[in-house]
């Protein structure tokens, strides 16, 4: 149950930066009976497709400030990468180019790269990081302590979605 919990609810808070992970146990108002009938065995992963410009460009940002691998592409009909999925330890992200996204998915043609969107990254090696990126790419919130316990900055990927790293202070 209480993977079943980390998978449905937990890491979709995280991964939008509602919530932060920690090694605390969550506190849990109520239970509920058919969440775990409904779910059990039938999620195998969750990854994020974020919608892109250009394959290259977003695969070259995240290998090379974010230390991401491509792990699979795709051509598109014009021959040129129009999907990939680039992953960094047990985390995938899928990048779809916006012609093939809205060709596939339609709803997809009146709405803007980027957006409301973010990626929550909880890390051990922040200052790393943070001192990595900072000159490389837009920072839009800057190296912070916040009031839950960690230390935190936030930047914008070449699409203009906000990537957040975070760190629970020792």
């Amino acid at each position: 149950m209480k993977k079943i919990f980390y998978i449905l609810i937990i890491i979709p808070l995280i991964a939008g930066g509602c919530i932060r992970h920690s090694d605390q146990p969550i506190k849990r108002k109520a239970k509920r009976n058919n969440l775990e009938e409904v779910s059990r065995g039938n999620i195998k992963r969750m990854s994020f497709v974020l919608m892109v410009n250009n394959i290259e460009q977003t695969t070259e940002f995240y290998r090379d400030i974010l230390n991401f691998e491509v792990v699979a592409t795709s051509q598109g009909d014009n021959g040129k990468n129009s999907f990939a999925i680039i992953a960094s330890d047990n985390y995938e992200i899928i990048l779809q180019e916006k012609v093939n996204m809205i060709n596939r998915y339609p709803y997809f043609n009146y709405k803007d790269i980027g957006g409301t969107a973010s990626l929550f990254f909880e890390v051990n090696n922040l200052m790393d990081i943070y001192n990595s990126a900072k000159n490389k790419t837009q920072l839009i919130s800057d190296l912070n302590q916040t009031f839950h316990g960690t230390k935190e900055f936030a930047i914008l990927d070449n699409n203009g979605y906000v990537i957040i790293f975070s760190e629970l202070l020792k």
